[in-house]
């Protein structure tokens, strides 16, 4: 019992410390939501709609600007204007209100996502439906209650417009760039740690520590406020690129600190220190650069110092792996057991995870999420097609079908109270149907507090007064309490969003609410529009973060492979290659956004989130040198090729398809709507494996056979070439070099993606697969 209860306190004490500007943003935020409520009361506004845009505004996930609140205004005008219009002919027509409807929802959510375009979104659907809704109950009063939503709406985004630019005044990319500067920089510290007590011989064991939590959801939070603000396409891709690294470092150190708290007989570790040494100072290295390219994009820091040399990790991490075999070799492990053995495997694994991860420079990380800049320059920019997003279609179509249900319930109890049982379902909504139910009773739980709050602040104060300023006052100091509680984690934060929505609802009106009943309706129709979201959602085709996932990353494989054509094809035109380069980009934002709702889903994603990360990382740079290639071949004539040299391309070329196509295909396998541990979802995973079982293409083989030809022929065919054309050539070859490195290591995460180690159904078949493939040591 002691126990629960200290880790109820420590719990508390975690999510509700007054962290740095906290208390500062929680009061702008109940500030916004009184003055808007104010004004609006002032002006006669009968509309809930004011305090609640601007205190969904002033999240931290929404930014507010001149030019957005202009567009937000303009898209509401716009919105009001043809709900009247066509609102009033449709009402005429009844059987084909309810299909308009459906499509209008469906259309608005397709076209202006709420993950991305929040105000935006605001700006349509809550004044589209409440002046249909108001219409089936009373048509004379269309135009007023269009008008009224139109005057909430401009009256709260300009209150939550005016206080966003005092409250948050910096450019949100420099508070990303500046994140990630503090995580490579903490993340160094703590490698330096672990390496040091892992050196360290004298040093006992020490109780695991508790790693701290990830970062991804803030960091994606500041990532879309800055598209928001308007984000430069360099600087978005390389912050994506840059996120990407931080998370997967972050990852394998906390690995490698875990190995190194752990207690082991000093002798495999003093044999292995000298070529141990050289990697940790590489890594250390190779960190502070990292961090050096995330202060660059920061516009507020100081220029960043000029980088030496990059950190050769590549030669230190052959030296230790080397090192080792010696020493097993040698017969210097014969007393050793196996728990020592496993702990230094275990660290070892973790530095050459971070190794793989930066191998890479930053200044080459920018030509990878770039290209060169004078290239680019003389690229023409491809043209931007309008391309139908199933997984957005998917979502869009759910959230229409909900609100379009919800609807007709108010409407066949003839009770007009209900309204906000329409809105809840696309203020509430989650991408994932995994997320969506991890999130009802976190729902359930914020609308009763929500409504409580509400029902007291009724009885208490709305039956004995009649002093809006008192009203006022309590108002601010329970919006104020739940923008504080926001800011906490994800969870408590979806509680305290779902409070204050509630409390909104159902308090809020031209004048202070008094009839208990009216509040009961409201804040039952806050409720079951949210059960109508979960159920709408689970019983049309159920969808998951982690489905979304191995989607994604299938679609990403296949524009990997369409930028790698066979050798003795034609490249894709350089605006295509261009053009399937920035999807690619677009698609890994999109996976690091799934990432956090698969985290959410836990068990139910039936995935492992992190290896997707990695994935996806891998995949981009994959595609950066397929790209490269595409360029090098458009750009140079080359002349012919000579023979030998020419087959030996087009063998690797072809092994580098195929090995791709695999995993493409693995994915495809994996690939089902079943919900995670049915007999369906085991089929997957059982296709999945015997895909993955398939024997990959040689690689080093090919790729030694064109080095050699390439040695060959530079002092005899290629020496009368010109230099660019030569350069070209030897260019591509090294992207192909680098892309025979990369692709085992992409081929492991997808395979620990796709059949993770807790899958237990198909035994030893796919556990065998793995230790076959090595990602399940056969001996200490």
């Amino acid at each position: 019992m002691s126990g629960d209860r200290a880790s109820i306190t420590a719990f508390v004490r975690e999510e509700f410390a007054p962290a740095p500007g906290r208390w500062r943003h929680a009061v702008f935020a109940g500030l916004g939501s009184t003055l808007a409520l104010a004004v609006a009361m002032a002006l006669q506004v009968d509309s809930f709609f004011a305090p609640l845009i601007a205190f969904t505004a002033l999240q931290p996930h929404t930014l507010c600007n001149w030019g957005r609140m202009l567009r937000g205004i303009w898209i509401c005008t716009i919105t009001v204007v043809l709900t009247v219009m066509f609102g009033s002919v449709l009402l005429q027509v009844p059987w084909l209100l309810l299909p308009c409807f459906f499509l209008a929802v469906s259309g608005v959510l397709y076209v202006i996502p709420v993950s991305s375009l929040f105000l935006e979104a605001l700006a349509v659907l809550p004044p589209m439906t409440r002046t249909l809704y108001v219409g089936v109950f009373h048509p004379d009063k269309m135009g007023d209650i269009a008008l009224s939503m139109w005057s909430a709406y401009a009256i709260g985004i300009v209150i939550a417009t005016v206080i966003g630019r005092l409250l948050s005044p910096e450019h949100p990319r420099d508070d990303l760039a500046a994140a990630l500067a503090g995580s490579f920089r903490r993340t160094r510290e703590r490698l330096r740690v672990a390496g040091e007590r892992f050196r360290d011989l004298t040093q006992p064991a020490s109780l695991p520590e508790q790693p701290p939590p990830s970062a991804l959801s803030s960091r994606l939070l500041l990532l879309d406020r800055a598209r928001q603000e308007g984000l430069s396409h360099d600087d978005e891709r390389l912050l994506m690129a840059l996120m990407t690294a931080a998370e997967r470092s972050e990852a394998t150190v906390e690995m490698a600190h875990a190995a190194a708290r752990q207690a082991g007989e000093p002798t495999y570790r003093r044999l292995i220190d000298a070529a141990l040494a050289p990697l940790l100072a590489g890594l250390d290295a190779a960190l502070t650069d990292f961090e050096r390219t995330a202060l660059h994009v920061d516009r507020r820091a100081a220029a960043p110092a000029p980088q030496d040399s990059w950190p050769d990790l590549v030669g230190p991490l052959h030296g230790l792996e080397q090192r080792q075999l010696e020493v097993r070799r040698a017969g210097a492990l014969g007393e050793l057991d196996f728990a020592e053995a496993a702990n230094v495997n275990a660290f070892v694994d973790a530095l050459r995870g971070l190794a793989l991860v930066l191998r890479i420079s930053p200044t080459e990380l920018e030509h990878i999420v770039a290209g060169d800049a004078g290239q680019r320059r003389a690229e023409p920019e491809p043209r931007s097609v309008l391309r139908l997003d199933p997984y957005a279609a998917r979502f869009a179509l759910k959230c229409g079908l909900a609100t379009t249900i919800a609807l007709q319930i108010p409407v066949a109890a003839n009770v007009d109270a209900l309204f906000s049982l329409i809105v809840a379902p696309f203020l509430v909504a989650q991408t994932s149907y995994g997320a969506t139910i991890e999130k009802a009773p976190l729902r359930l739980l914020g609308v009763v507090i929500g409504g409580v709050l509400a029902l007291l602040t009724m009885m208490t104060l709305m039956v004995n007064t009649n002093d809006l300023a008192l009203w006022l006052i309590v108002f601010f100091f329970v919006v104020c309490a739940c923008g504080y509680t926001v800011l906490g984690g994800p969870r408590v934060s979806y509680v305290a969003m779902q409070v204050a929505v509630t409390y909104l609802f159902v308090t809020v009106a031209a004048e202070p609410v008094t009839d208990v009943g009216l509040a009961l309706w409201r804040a039952f129709g806050n409720f079951v529009g949210g059960v109508i979201i979960v159920a709408v959602f689970g019983l049309v085709a159920p969808d998951y973060a982690g489905r979304q996932l191995i989607s994604r990353l299938r679609d990403l494989l296949r524009d990997v492979l369409a930028l790698l054509p066979p050798r003795d094809a034609p490249p894709p035109p350089l605006s295509r290659a261009v053009s399937l380069q920035r999807q690619i980009g677009f698609g890994v934002a999109d996976i690091l956004r799934l990432v956090a709702e698969a985290r959410l889903e836990g068990a139910r994603a039936g995935i492992v989130p992190q290896d997707a990360i990695e994935a996806a990382g891998l995949a981009q740079r994959i595609a950066y040198r397929a790209v490269a290639i595409c360029r090098a071949r458009t750009a140079a004539d080359l002349p012919p090729l000579p023979d030998a040299l020419g087959t030996a391309l087009v063998e690797l070329t072809a092994a580098l398809r195929a090995h791709l196509d695999i995993l493409r295909r693995i994915l495809a396998a994996r690939h089902t709507m079943a919900r995670p541990a049915s007999r369906d979802y085991h089929r997957a995973c059982l296709a999945a494996a015997e895909v993955a079982a398939c024997p990959r293409p040689a690689l080093g083989q090919p790729l030694q056979a064109v080095i050699e030809r390439v040695d060959r022929a530079r002092t005899v065919e290629l020496a009368e070439w010109p230099a660019a054309a030569t350069g070209a050539l030897f260019a591509e070859v090294d992207h192909l070099r680098r892309i025979v490195e990369l692709l085992p290591a992409l081929d492991a995460q997808l395979v620990r993606m796709c059949l993770p180690r807790q899958e237990g159904f198909e035994g030893s078949r796919v556990q065998g697969f793995r230790t076959n493939v090595g990602l399940e040591p056969s001996n200490p």
